[in-house]
């Protein structure tokens, strides 16, 4: 949120300072519609399901990293984390010309997927209001769920020191909760 922050205050302060400078305020002038087009769909709900899918992304990494017992494995423990990732940053970025495409629509509600399918669908403008409300809210009650659960378990599995593997970390953590 911090580097969001800075990032809105510094381009504001940027557009601001710009417009006043003779040699860039026709530049500016010419392409304020695309400017604030950019602006506009920073603003909108694609900013919302990019904090959440942050958000969902840590708490499923916090899991992960909590089921091991040495610091040096944590990266290989992300590794779920980063696959799902990586499957729908590619999944969406290979789709990203057919926002009506079945597999853009279904991914759009799945949790893990939906921060980078509802975007694409949002900037073409292939969504409804309705539909935006329906995915936001599945993923807002996904990581709801996921936290006061992955709470309860965190304790039983982050001060585990012996190495008896990832899945049977899993299943101490959960029965110890």
């Amino acid at each position: 949120m911090t580097h969001l922050a800075i990032y809105f205050i510094g381009g504001w302060i940027f557009f601001e300072v710009a417009v006043r400078i003779k040699s860039l305020a026709p530049i500016i002038k010419k392409y304020k519609p695309l400017i604030d087009g950019v602006i506009h769909n920073l603003v909108s709900s694609s900013l919302l399901y990019v904090i959440l899918g942050v958000i969902i992304y840590t708490i499923l990494s916090a899991l992960c990293g909590a089921l091991v017992s040495r610091a040096e494995d944590a990266s290989k423990a992300t590794q779920p984390t980063m696959v799902l990732t990586m499957v729908g940053f590619f999944g969406a970025l290979s789709l990203q010309q057919s926002p009506n495409n079945l597999f853009v629509r279904i991914f759009s509600y799945v949790p893990f997927t939906s921060s980078f399918f509802m975007p694409i669908r949002l900037v073409n403008g292939t969504v409804s209001p309705l539909e935006n409300t329906i995915s936001l809210v599945i993923l807002v009650v996904t990581i709801v769920v996921m936290l006061i659960y992955i709470g309860k378990i965190y304790g039983g599995s982050v001060l585990q020191t012996d190495d008896i593997g990832l899945f049977k970390s899993l299943k101490r953590g959960i029965s110890t909760r």
